[in-house]
């Protein structure tokens, strides 16, 4: 664990801050200021550096709501052999008036940091790896009335992530001629943090030159690993994923051009602890990335890459019938173990971190065989799916096939599924989360984000019962409840027909709740919409949206009206019935007739297109819009 302290002080100080404009009944005010209790400070990069406090007093003008500097002041008290930071700052202030305060702790000697205490700002440019004295604790007190005594008590923390790079393979480097010296990153981040706010602005590619490894390299925060690099990066208060390039050399810049390493969607976040390790020197592919907390004992969040090809079995209770899955390759296990007949009906599947599958081709869970339990994704994420099939291929999705399955609780970030196909059955049926399910299916609390690329060929028939998050096929009922389709620009889903931003046809009896979307859709032949290409059987959407473009690629002379109109910004087209409440489209709808003109006048206020069609004749049912049937 990330053992953490901040500057250490062992004094109290009293100050009068009374402008004589202000001058009126004193009161105490007093802030003992302190981080979270720690049990060590025996690592590396533990935050003993941070020893000089520095605190600032604002007086608030009740008129212009400006805040002037009455005092600014520092207490230099370094004992690196306390536990925790425990110092009484007291003022004497005056009663009715409003103040502020902001409290900062650094090390004496930090030349990377550059506090504006007018604006309440801190400048932030690291030249270095591997330096301690980086490192930095603050709190803002926000503005307060004085009407009395006052006690209180104040908690630092950082504004920066610590990123770490260890190596288990520095030995065996060393014996095949490759010795490490120095070591540093190149990084998102960064420059600029609003204290009042805890905003950070200017984004930079920081760059931290390489300089010596650290003395104390055995201490890794992961056991078995040397340190090869330590790092204080200012990033945003809520996790979010940035690139990494590892750079270094032996000393003399022998290894400075191809001796890199670069990592994607690694996790961060202000005030915790991100570490990447594996073989870093010897094997690029293989390396593990974690996120924890800098003053919590529990794991926080955890990102495990993969080679493509590692199956490692994961935790399985067979008394509770579950199945706890950490890493990209024991999900791997898992799709291996389904692919092999079992289909975990009565168990449920969980994941404990999120899983990067680092853009190497999947291979689904379900591939000809079924899933038939419960993935419960736990709130994490799922990066980087990818399947780039054969002519053969079809039923393609993190899972292919389920039946009687309910998937909850994960997101898919980045998607990239391209199926060659043919002209019969193959190259279809596929979505990120799943393929083709089958029976009754529930999926709820599920998004797919990021780059999402979802497409057959779509000038061959078998390219059909596509979407962003589910295909499709003959079912008895799908349930999809807050589910979200928010893609990056770029993205889209392609096919012939049945083509959807949500699902493709799956073909039964549908219900979906709080769904949207805002992904492009393509389809060839039509039969296409913003959130479902066909709404069979019988159709309930209720609170469902879509933003993204609808586009019937082309439409044949020989096509009639009930054909070349079966495109709408929710529903493509519909059979039976069909109630929306509460749904809206807010994308463009495109298609030409089949005299090539473009169709200006869509069907049913452009919410879902026209009833679907058997040789040409359009069928009976029942279409209902908030309330009114049409």
């Amino acid at each position: 664990m990330f053992a953490i302290a901040a500057a250490v002080f062992a004094t109290s100080c009293t100050n009068e801050v009374l402008p004589e404009s202000f001058l009126g009944d004193e009161a105490v005010v007093s802030f003992t200021v302190n981080t979270p209790e720690v049990a060590t400070r025996a690592e590396f990069g533990d935050g003993t550096k941070a020893n000089d406090l520095y605190y600032a007093v604002y007086l608030r003008n009740t008129k212009t709501g400006a805040d002037e500097i009455v005092e600014i002041s520092r207490i230099n008290k370094n004992n690196p052999d306390r536990i925790e930071i425990e110092t009484t700052v007291e003022f004497k202030l005056v009663n009715g008036n409003t103040y502020s305060f902001l409290f900062w702790a650094e090390n004496g000697e930090n030349t990377a940091t550059y506090i504006d205490w007018e604006s309440k700002t801190m400048n932030f440019n690291p030249a270095k790896a591997n330096v301690e004295g980086y490192d930095a604790f603050y709190a803002y007190v926000e503005p307060f009335k004085v009407t009395g005594r006052i006690s209180d008590d104040i908690d630092l923390y950082r504004p920066f992530a610590q990123v770490n790079v260890g190596t288990a393979d520095y030995e065996d480097a060393k014996a095949a001629g490759t010795t490490i010296v120095n070591a540093g990153i190149e990084i998102d981040a960064y420059t600029t943090l609003d204290f009042v706010s805890g905003a950070v602005a200017n984004p930079v590619t920081a760059v931290y030159e390489p300089t010596a490894l650290p003395a104390d390299s055995e201490k890794f925060p992961v056991a078995g690993y040397k340190y090869l690099s330590m790092n204080y990066v200012l990033v945003g208060a809520d996790k979010h994923l940035v690139n990494v390039k590892f750079n270094y050399n032996d000393g003399e810049n022998k290894y400075a051009d191809g001796y890199q390493r670069e990592y994607a969607n690694v996790p961060v976040r202000r005030n915790y602890r991100t570490n990447i390790y594996g073989d870093i020197i010897t094997d690029a592919a293989n390396y593990t990335i974690t996120i924890k907390p800098s003053f919590l004992e529990e794991p926080g969040y955890e990102v495990n890459t993969w080679d493509g090809g590692e199956v490692t079995e994961p935790a399985v209770d067979a008394t509770a019938n579950t199945i706890t899955v950490s890493t990209a390759s024991e999900l791997a296990w898992v799709a291996a173990s389904v692919n092999e007949g079992n289909t975990y009906k009565g168990w449920t599947i969980e994941l404990a971190n999120d899983i990067n599958l680092d853009g190497f081709n999947w291979t689904p869970i379900g591939y000809w065989t079924t899933f038939e339990g419960v993935f419960d994704g736990k709130g994490y994420s799922i990066y980087d799916l990818k399947h780039h099939g054969t002519e053969a291929d079809c039923y393609i999705g993190l899972f292919g096939c389920t039946n009687n399955a309910t998937i909850k609780n994960v997101t898919i970030k980045d998607v990239d599924i391209k199926l060659v196909g043919d002209n019969s059955w193959a190259g279809g049926h596929a979505g990120a989360l799943v393929g083709y399910p089958d029976g009754t299916t529930v999926i709820e609390n599920v998004t797919v984000s990021g780059l999402v690329k979802i497409e057959g060929d779509y000038t061959k028939k078998g390219a059909q019962r596509i979407g962003a998050v589910v295909g499709g096929f003959n079912c008895k009922a799908i349930t999809l409840n807050n589910v979200k389709v928010d893609a990056e620009a770029g993205s889209y889903v392609k096919g012939n027909l049945y083509i959807g931003g949500v699902a493709g046809a799956p073909l039964g009896t549908m219900v979906m709740t709080n769904v949207e979307s805002n992904i492009d859709v393509f389809a060839q032949d039509g039969v296409v919409g913003g959130i479902v290409g066909f709404a069979t059987v019988g159709a309930e959407f209720t609170n469902c949206s879509a933003s993204g473009n609808v586009t019937r690629i082309e439409t044949a002379a020989t096509a009639t009206e009930n054909q070349y109109m079966r495109i709408g910004g929710i529903a493509g087209s519909w059979s039976t019935l069909l109630t929306l409440t509460g749904c809206e489209y807010t994308g463009t709808l495109s298609a030409k007739d089949n005299a090539g003109n473009a169709i200006t006048n869509f069907d049913n206020f452009g919410l879902v297109g026209r009833i679907n069609s058997k040789d040409g004749v359009a069928t009976t049912g029942k279409l209902i819009i908030d309330g009114v049937e049409y």
